[in-house]
């Protein structure tokens, strides 16, 4: 991350694992007062979009903490998947499948997470 070493890049991402536990509490908070709850994941993504074209584009000019504060809103911006996500597979089984459907999902995640990072 802007030519730093291993151990300053890797503590640079914690600004991204931050941003994600903040835009999941958010959405989880306010999915239950909304009707149209899939719409916080649309903008969430729509937001990490922004985030993440606004890093790719201007990295080579930004200094740490402008890298680190777009990897936050890149945080920020998925971050609502996450809890938007479990809650639509488990209202689209039926009750006695609530358990498969969540456990595939976490099997899934994990899956796509060991895949994305080699």
């Amino acid at each position: 991350m802007l030519g730093r070493d291993s151990t300053a890049a890797g503590a640079g991402l914690i600004a991204l694992v931050g941003g994600s536990v903040v835009g999941a509490t958010i959405a989880g908070r306010t999915m239950p007062r909304l009707v149209h709850y899939k719409r916080i994941a649309v903008v969430g993504m729509c937001f990490a979009i922004v985030a993440l074209a606004m890093l790719a584009y201007f990295a080579p000019v930004l200094e740490f903490w402008q890298a680190e504060a777009l990897v936050l809103a890149l945080g920020v911006g998925v971050g609502p998947l996450f809890p938007t996500a479990t809650v639509s597979v488990q209202n689209a089984v039926d009750r006695r499948d609530l358990g498969v459907a969540t456990a595939t999902l976490a099997f899934l995640r994990t899956f796509g997470s060991a895949l994305a990072s080699h």
